[in-house]
């Protein structure tokens, strides 16, 4: 064992830790990862705008995966949920709709819930056999899936970033750090309102299974553990992890273990870990990946751990001499939708994300490590708190650029300059891969 701050190893093997990678992965980064709480059947969101489910089996210590079914969204779909029973996903995303999906009985998916800006949170409460939803339009919504109104709307101080319910516990973490805690047996009013502990953007939450408290986790590669009895003020504390000397990364992800109440934290440095907050140690560190873990999660046993992670579309094992992309000249029509502050200028379907390095958006990400410019994509996808999209800037009038790429050589990790007619640069685009890990 070792205390909690301590550093994971680096490791170049793109699957170090021996993965099983599941059948047919998406064609794009994974944004969420759950596990129907009935069976071994894993749903992934993406943002190739699909939900995808695989039937994980297992036979001794061996795994296997069948994909199940998938639906669509019209745009990237940023979370998931299922129904305590296992036979319903809920999912929702930059469509600003949630979409019910009766995927164990073959039904078409439904939408049940809308918002006026991309929904980023979805949580099934059984207890009160209500949908809840968190989105970018400052609002907490709960639902009654067979009305077409919500029964309730909770407005929040500001975007919804996080999410986590434990009856009648619920935590939504929003932009500006505020942790606004909800005792669900009184849901239209707030319980507590709390500034963050960590010091930088909240990125995940996860509630007690005891209901006593809950975890924090930011973009500056910290975990807070706070308790909610002001007695218990004591066993208060914060830790550092998924750091690599003087670098750090966002904490993507955190997981209660369901039996024996330890947790995970997986990160953009490519690394998940076991913790336990009683003891204050790290149970387990594995091998980092190369590339960033954006989300997982555990089975209704424990016995499996699911995660996601990016790779770079040329593969560390990937060697050639033939340029796989030609030059390529787009149109942007600046801020397409204002309510997307993190998609000005950003083209995912054309597989590079385009920053220009002037006074209106000026992130000047050339030559940072990989692992860095991750954090700067997936934090910007995800709704990090950066410039407001001006009038100005939804006015402003099209342009055109010209990007050359060619393949990246097999031991580099420099990000790849555009050649544009105003002049900019680009991150490299993610293919995500989803894989299982058992858990000894």
């Amino acid at each position: 064992m070792s205390t909690f701050g301590a550093a994971s190893a680096g490791n170049t093997n793109p699957n170090p830790n021996n993965s099983f990678e599941v059948a047919q992965p998406p064609s794009d980064s994974i944004s969420s990862l759950c596990f129907s709480p009935k069976a071994n059947h894993l749903v992934a969101t993406s943002w190739d705008n699909q939900v995808r489910c695989w039937e994980i089996m297992r036979s001794g210590n061996a795994l296997a995966s069948t994909p199940k079914a998938s639906i669509s969204h019209d745009q990237p779909v940023l979370c998931a949920a299922w129904k305590d029973d296992g036979t319903t996903v809920f999912s929702g995303g930059c469509d600003k709709q949630v979409k019910m999906w009766p995927l164990l009985a073959g039904g078409q998916a439904v939408t049940v819930a809308m918002h006026d800006a991309p929904v980023k949170e979805v949580a099934w409460i059984p207890e009160m056999n209500l949908l809840v939803s968190g989105s970018w339009d400052k609002t907490l919504k709960y639902w009654d899936t067979r009305q077409p109104n919500p029964v309730h709307t909770q407005q929040l101080p500001d975007r919804c970033y996080a999410l986590t319910v434990r009856h009648p516990l619920m935590v939504v973490g929003t932009a500006d750090r505020n942790l606004i805690v909800f005792n669900l047996q009184n849901p239209q009013a707030e319980f507590k309102r709390i500034t963050s502990p960590l010091k930088y953007q909240t990125r995940c939450v996860a509630a007690f299974p005891d209901q006593q408290g809950f975890l924090v986790g930011s973009i500056e590669g910290r975990v807070g553990v706070h308790h909610l009895d002001d007695s218990q003020q004591s066993k208060n504390f914060t830790f550092k992890c998924h750091r690599d000397g003087s670098d750090i990364y966002s904490v993507n992800s955190l997981n209660f273990h369901p039996v024996h109440h330890t947790f995970a934290t997986a990160g953009s440095d490519g690394a998940f870990n076991f913790w336990d907050k009683d003891s204050k140690q790290r149970l387990k560190a594995m091998a980092r990946c190369q590339q960033p873990i954006p989300c997982s999660a555990f089975n209704n046993d424990g016995s499996l751990y699911a995660y996601a992670f990016d790779l770079i579309i040329f593969f560390p094992y990937f060697v050639t001499t033939k340029s796989l992309f030609t030059s390529e000249t787009f149109e942007c029509k600046g801020a397409i939708n204002a309510g997307w502050e993190f998609l000005l200028m950003l083209y995912t379907r054309f597989q590079c994300i385009f920053q220009k390095p002037d006074k209106e958006h000026n992130v000047l990400v050339k030559g940072l490590p990989v692992g860095k410019a991750v954090i700067v994509a997936r934090s910007a996808m995800t709704g990090a708190k950066g410039q407001k999209i001006t009038i100005q800037q939804q006015q402003r009038h099209p342009y055109t650029f010209t990007c050359l790429r060619i393949p990246r050589l097999r031991a580099s990790l420099e990000l790849e300059q555009v050649e544009e007619s105003e002049i900019g640069y680009a991150l490299a685009f993610f293919v995500v891969v989803s894989a299982v890990k058992r858990v000894a």
